[in-house]
């Protein structure tokens, strides 16, 4: 009797444990729908900008409509309910397409992103958005890590990168088009508002920093660009209104 006890209590055990398992994955992959998040489509004009200008405003307006964004974590759910429960296609800021599909089980369901399956683990994707991205001008080019180069007529002359983050902020960095160095840089807020300015000599060394605050004020540090050494510090506080960067 105390045998068949035992194994009584251990199958009951047992069996609760199991379904205790297959509820939870019946309930992480059958939750009630989520309101997915829906894009709104640039213009016609957005799409096909004319100039380098035009092509960055648009792109930073729809980096930040972008469901998806880069540099984050997502797990299955998280992607779910951002893209709801039917087929997409999402475009990344290269203009590529990549199928989101969804298949519906009775037990759970399963989702993909380039054939990939979305798991409980949190992974990182590019940029996604559910709508086209502006084309870029001629001498413009996109990378997949949200990296902008722009030239000159000559291609091989760089004038300036613009390094995105997924939420519409950048560094720009601009460079003198024969020697290849870099002569300035610009971290901008989502906002396009100027958060720091950092200026080179022709030779790529730092000779200037101004950092802004949100209030206007600001603060200028000038550099000896052969020692790197601080030799001068200035605050002004209020004295001029946020500045905006302009391409």
């Amino acid at each position: 009797k105390l045998i068949k006890s035992k194994t009584f209590i251990i199958l009951s055990i047992s069996t609760i444990f199991l379904s205790t398992i297959i509820c939870y994955f019946i309930f992480q992959f059958k939750t009630p729908p989520t309101t997915p998040i829906v894009s709104t489509p640039l213009t016609k004009e957005e799409l096909n900008p004319k100039d380098a200008q035009s092509y960055h405003l648009a792109l930073q307006k729809w980096l930040m409509g972008a469901p998806i964004k880069q540099f984050e974590d997502y797990t299955a759910s998280n992607i779910r309910d951002q893209l709801g429960r039917t087929d997409l296609t999402l475009y990344d800021a290269t203009g590529k397409k990549h199928p989101y599909t969804y298949q519906k089980g009775w037990l759970y369901d399963n989702w993909q992103i380039d054939g990939k399956e979305c798991t409980f683990s949190k992974d990182r994707y590019l940029q996604y958005n559910t709508t086209p991205p502006p084309t870029p001008p001629q001498n413009v080019k996109v990378g997949y890590y949200l990296l902008v180069e722009e030239f000159e007529f000559n291609p091989n002359h760089l004038i300036r990168t613009t390094q995105y983050n997924s939420d519409g902020s950048k560094k720009i960095t601009e460079y003198n088009p024969q020697t290849k160095t870099k002569i300035k840089e610009v971290v901008c807020l989502t906002d396009n508002f100027i958060h720091s300015i950092t200026d080179f000599d022709n030779s790529g060394k730092k000779t200037k920093e101004i950092f802004y605050d949100t209030c206007g004020a600001k603060n200028v540090r000038e550099y000896n660009p052969h020692s790197g050494d601080l030799i001068n510090s200035s605050f002004y506080p209020k004295e001029t209104n946020k500045t905006e960067y302009h391409f």
